[in-house]
């Protein structure tokens, strides 16, 4: 396994539990900011893109594919719904909380583009695990990007690549998240031991 590699999956691995003991559920700025620090620390340069997404699980993918996304003026809305149609939308709720960005984000790298907050919109006992993941960067983020994910489950992300007022928010400040930058890439090199031991018992 490449640096690359490596760096990108002890991130997937190591900063999800930290996040989840210290920020809220809806930490993507927080996460981000954090993150793009600790690739760097790996020489892995990432940049932050604002995002919304809708997550489907099985049933909801092929209600979506034949007759859009679920509303409630579909005839067949509640027939769906108790059949175990299940939905989820992150993003911009439009909601102004003093102090906070209102808004969701995730992370590009020059291969991929990695969510680690998206374990949040997670409903398992509905069909929808999500865990934080990397996934094939796009070709552009001017259009709309869906993913399959194992099981049947897809997401489909939306890009603003304009929207950069998330640099405006109070928490994007790397010397405020230092100490938990610290403990994600404490918690990285880690996991990058284990890996390494993993692979030498491999061979």
């Amino acid at each position: 396994m490449n640096n690359y590699d490596k760096t990108i999956r002890s991130l997937l691995l190591a900063a999800p539990p930290i996040y989840r003991k210290v920020f809220r559920p809806d930490c993507s700025l927080e996460g981000t900011c954090i993150a793009i620090e600790a690739l760097a620390y790996f020489g892995v340069p990432a940049t932050a893109m604002s995002a919304s997404l809708w997550a489907f699980n099985p049933y909801a993918v092929k209600v979506v594919e034949t007759e859009g996304l679920l509303t409630s003026e579909n005839p067949k809305a509640e027939e769906h719904l108790e059949a175990g149609y299940h939905a989820a939308w992150v993003g911009k709720t439009g909601d102004v909380v003093p102090g906070r960005w209102d808004g969701y984000l995730v992370i590009v790298t020059d291969k991929h583009l990695v969510d680690l907050t998206i374990g949040n919109a997670g409903v398992p006992e509905k069909g929808l695990p999500l865990a934080a993941m990397s996934l094939e960067r796009p070709e552009s983020f001017d259009q709309p990007a869906g993913y399959e994910l194992p099981g049947g489950a897809k997401v489909l992300y939306t890009f603003y690549p304009t929207d950069t007022s998330y640099k405006q928010a109070r928490n994007w400040s790397k010397e405020r998240l230092q100490d938990v930058t610290g403990l994600v890439i404490r918690a990285m090199k880690a996991v990058q031991v284990q890996m390494e031991a993993e692979d030498g018992a491999a061979v």
